[in-house]
């Protein structure tokens, strides 16, 4: 039994007193374990006074799990948790009781897709959002691909091969092409280097064009993949543009039937931005659907546009039987979301989308945004960004803000070493309580009796489904903590062994289901770094009350005082494991 578990079991005691669908409960504030305001909609229904709805709900509800029920001065309900709550859930989390269910849906979370035409650079920084959500949608039991949508259909891959080319010929000591667009960067040379050493004379060829084409793209796809995994990112599945638009016809012919599609000429808005207004076009009726005007399917040389091209690609995704998309796309693509929206929703009937949009994060060094690379010649690339910090502060800094903050990174002070730090803030707790683990461990308190020397060591237990392991080195300190992670007992604790303070912990420990349920409702992977702070901030004050009193210390004289402790605090490090391996993110064990 956890908080999700008991609200669940409350909302149903809740729905045989009266008909009532949704009871939404705020847990551990300074008045109560558990509260809800649905006790004047209740009365209403009930057609009784607010006290008289009381006491009918507090004689249904207050059982072995709730100590006590009372009405607070603004109409809430405070629920106060009995000792059983506590032990029962100390003890599900301990035996893998509170995982959550397998589920056969489907969900398709596409991320990063940037253009593949020059590394990632550091308007990617939040590209890790996208990873993140995905294990804790694995978390939370769904079946997750996390994708990549390679645009490799339109004139950017022509720009790519020309600015390729071009040096290429410099390579030949032969005039540069005079090129109005052109990519630029270290990149660029390195690709038409590459090329030269490998066929000095490909120009000469036929399908040199092709081949300059091909090469470079995937030469660039490769050095995004580099890219992806400094931040330790990827993808399950890279799709390609020019694979899926062949889906254009049947995914027109669906939304034709709807009255979607039509021939005519651009509104007003399109035509000012220099698209064809006496030009008859195939239209998309996104006005229908709150959009500004109509939007063009097709270019007045009856080439697709982009528009037409994403939708033969959400098509795809459908006959791959996701029900559940899911993309994450920068800030400029706002104004994109509502046609894309209208568009794929209508293609299926059953399919559910979500689209977030980021802002940028900018980067700072002694005082100033950095913005060059040597590779990419004007952007800091996303490489040197996660270097400048670290792979996993990267990510913690990245996915603790909501991804419609702007955000600024100064690179000087966030390497330092302190409790203003939000990531050594968390990871100093954790390599605290491996600190204690280890004193523990080596104490005569460790003894057959608790249930901890019969414990086999089983790397693969601690992670949460499968998601990938962070380079935990394996000492035997890991070992001992790992074992106190996966023991298996109904350990008969004595929750008077427990400072309030620690009662007060046990209970954010219990949250932890709740707050992956509100993320996969909500999708705002920032409140995993919030709930894990909140864990970290607890058990800090915990560790400063044992400075003043020994008594409150985890290690006490008392050896049964202290294995009850040494259990909670297990389960601890066991749930803020779960939380960083979910950020993708190590547990250090020590600073």
């Amino acid at each position: 039994m956890d908080f999700l578990q008991l609200e669940t079991y409350l909302t149903e005691k809740l729905q045989k007193i009266t008909d009532v669908e949704n009871i939404f409960f705020s847990a551990n504030n300074e008045h109560a374990d558990l509260s809800t305001n649905i006790l004047f909609l209740l009365s209403k229904k009930m057609k009784k006074s607010p006290k008289e709805a009381f006491e009918v709900i507090r004689s249904n509800l207050q059982d072995d799990y709730i100590n006590n029920i009372e009405i607070a001065k603004n109409g809430f309900l405070n629920f106060h948790l009995s000792n059983k709550f506590l032990h029962e859930g100390l003890n599900s989390i301990i035996n893998d009781k509170n995982v959550f269910e397998q589920n056969n849906e489907k969900v398709n979370v596409e991320f990063v897709s940037a253009n593949p035409t020059g590394p990632l650079h550091y308007g990617n920084a939040r590209s890790v959002y996208g990873d993140a959500l995905a294990n804790v949608l694995k978390f939370a039991g769904y079946d997750v691909t996390k994708e990549y949508y390679v645009n490799d259909a339109g004139n950017q891959i022509n720009v790519l091969a020309d600015s390729v080319f071009s040096e290429y010929l410099k390579l030949q000591n032969l005039p540069e092409l005079e090129l109005e667009e052109q990519y630029k960067g270290e990149y660029i040379s390195e690709i038409a280097q590459k090329i030269y050493e490998s066929d000095p004379n490909k120009w000469n060829a036929d399908n040199y064009a092709e081949h300059f084409k091909s090469f470079s793209m995937n030469y660039i796809i490769d050095i995004i993949k580099e890219d992806l995994r400094s931040v330790g990112i990827e993808h399950d599945v890279w799709v390609h543009e020019t694979s899926t638009i062949r889906h254009i016809p049947a995914a027109f012919e669906i939304l034709k039937s709807k009255g979607l599609i039509y021939e005519g000429k651009l509104g007003e808005i399109q035509s000012k931005k220099g698209m064809e207004s006496n030009q008859t076009l195939t239209l998309f009726r996104s006005s229908q659907f709150g959009d500004s005007e109509d939007r063009a399917l097709t270019k007045a040389n009856g080439e697709h546009t982009y528009f037409a091209n994403d939708i033969a690609y959400f098509y795809d995704k459908i006959l791959r039987k996701f029900k559940w998309l899911i993309i994450v796309l920068g800030a400029d693509h706002d104004g994109y979301l509502k046609r894309l929206h209208s568009a794929v929703t209508n293609l299926g009937s059953d399919i559910k989308l979500d689209m977030k949009t980021c802002q940028i994060v900018l980067f700072q060094k002694n005082g100033e945004n950095i913005k060059f690379s040597k590779r990419l010649g004007d952007a800091l690339g996303l490489r040197e960004a996660a270097a400048n910090i670290g792979k996993d502060m990267f990510r913690f800094l990245m996915l603790s803000k909501s991804l419609d903050t702007h955000y600024t990174v100064d690179a000087d002070k966030i390497v330092k070493l302190s409790m203003e730090n939000p990531f050594y803030y968390v990871q100093y707790a954790h390599a605290r309580i491996s600190s204690i683990i280890k004193s523990y461990s080596l104490s005569d308190y460790n003894t057959p009796n608790h249930g901890m020397d019969d414990v086999s060591y089983n790397a693969e237990a601690n992670k949460p489904n499968n998601i990938k392991e962070h380079n935990t080195k394996l000492t035997e300190h890991n070992i001992e903590l790992t074992k106190l992670h996966n023991v298996k007992l109904d350990y008969n604790f004595d929750l008077q062994s427990f400072t309030p303070s620690m009662i007060d912990l046990l209970k954010i420990l219990l949250e932890w289901r709740k707050c992956i349920k509100s993320i996969v409702r909500t999708l705002e992977i920032h409140k995993t770094t919030n709930y894990v702070m909140n864990i970290a901030e607890k058990f800090h004050s915990i560790w400063n009350e044992g400075k003043i009193n020994a008594e409150d210390r985890w290690i006490t004289k008392d050896a049964k005082v202290t294995n009850d402790r040494i259990v909670l605090i297990a389960t601890t490090s066991k749930i803020i494991s779960q939380a960083l391996n979910i950020l993708g993110i190590e547990a250090y064990q020590e600073l």
